[in-house]
């Protein structure tokens, strides 16, 4: 779902993020005022939902690299590219071959 949302898919994430973590927020309050027993509880829902915020602004999730690639945004894939590879760190040969690979789908793509 996320690859037909592009530029989008921090809000669109955030969002579901938001409606789960609303479970463990209101579900406490809702005991809270039927027994004073959870409040623990509640505290604990509070800090997961402040923590899940602040990683959330913390950090960016790249585009889809597919989603780029299948929409021919070979300019938008190298910026996101560069946010992915310090993400899963690939070694040297993985990088060459997949620019060798992407180098000719550009190719390809000025042609048509």
């Amino acid at each position: 779902m996320m690859e037909f949302l592009p530029d989008r898919e921090s809000q669109i994430s955030g969002a579901f993020m938001c409606i789960d973590g609303l479970i463990y927020f209101f579900s406490p309050l809702f005991f809270v005022y039927i027994s004073n027993d959870l409040n623990f509880m509640f505290l604990i829902s509070f800090v997961l939902n402040s923590l899940g915020l602040i990683l959330f602004y913390a950090f960016k999730i790249p585009e889809s690299l597919k989603f780029l690639l299948s929409q021919k945004l070979i300019g938008k894939f190298w910026v996101e590219f560069e946010k992915f590879q310090k993400i899963a760190q690939m070694n040297s040969d993985e990088l060459r071959d997949l620019k060798v690979v992407v180098a000719k789908y550009e190719g390809q793509c000025k042609i048509n």
